[in-house]
């Protein structure tokens, strides 16, 4: 248990280092705001500073995006899960501590802007997806909907939807239009980067023949806690009956429930589906 609280603290505090890298070296300097509650807070350090006039001598937008997130955490800790919203909330530290240490950079490491938000989009999804691993989140809206998913009470896409179109209205009435595109570019490319790479969002289907399917429901459900189907089932080549089992469940768990069917019963028969739809109960297990 120890050793699993420590693995997921370094990967919150990598996951971390490499959003603040790829936000302060690759997507900041070609000014690209970003979603949600990360892109409320630069455009609040923004206002801060005009009307101010002060000149931080670090990016206060970490900073303003940890006050932002206080009610967030209350809503995690009270409706997720302590665990959750106490790693979330270690998240959000790390990240503005990150943000405030590592200096914005001032050259461009590559030339192309199109191509340092590409790099540094998909090097935001990886630090993500390190974090989501981590059993943690950058809070703001992930947190929502994380709820969302685990309570089957339907899409977040529309709260995104309407933060992010405000975020970027504000940037093309404030700046230009080559900022709110740029940042609506940033934000697809991470949206799209982090479904394909976090295992735990991503379904397979797996169906096992088996005729020792009494110990294999009991180990499978321990395990997985992931809903199985039974029904009973004869091989024409064999001619004998078999028990088929039906299960969805995410991709990182694919390679447990395998493991685990091969060694209970060697002899099963498992076939694994890919690019499934899945509707009605099935509860997503983000982080």
């Amino acid at each position: 248990m120890k050793k699993e609280a420590v693995k997921d603290i370094l990967q919150i505090l990598l996951g971390s280092l490499l959003f603040a890298v790829s936000l302060n070296v690759f997507l900041i300097p070609v000014h690209v705001y970003s979603a949600g509650f990360m892109g409320i807070a630069q455009l609040l350090r923004d206002f801060v500073s005009v009307c101010s006039g002060i000149q931080f001598p670090f990016d206060i937008a970490g900073s303003i995006n940890f006050l932002l997130n206080i009610l967030i955490f209350v809503f995690a800790f009270r409706y997720v899960s302590r665990r959750f919203a106490i790693m979330t909330l270690l998240t959000i530290a790390v990240q503005s501590l990150m943000l405030s240490l590592l200096p914005i950079q001032q050259e461009l490491l590559l030339q192309d802007p199109l191509v340092s938000i590409l790099f540094g989009s998909v090097l935001c999804a990886i630090a993500t997806v390190i974090t989501f691993n981590g059993k943690g989140s950058g809070g703001g809206i992930d947190v929502i909907g994380i709820y969302l998913s685990q309570h089957n009470k339907g899409s977040v896409g529309r709260i995104y939807m309407l933060v992010n179109t405000s975020v970027y209205l504000i940037c093309l009435v404030f700046y230009d239009f080559e900022t709110a595109v740029y940042s609506m570019i940033s934000s697809t490319l991470l949206s799209f980067a982090v479904d394909r790479i976090h295992k735990r969002n991503i379904e397979v289907e797996i169906m096992v023949f088996t005729e020792n399917s009494t110990e294999l429901r009991k180990e499978l459900l321990a395990s997985s806690e992931r809903g199985i189907t039974c029904w009973s089932g004869y091989g024409a080549y064999t001619e004998s009956k078999k028990d088929v089992l039906l299960s969805v469940v995410t991709r990182d768990q694919m390679q447990t429930f395998v493991r685990l069917v091969q060694t209970i019963d060697p002899k099963a028969f498992v076939i694994v589906s890919s690019q499934i739809q899945v509707y009605g109960n099935f509860q997503k297990q983000i982080v």
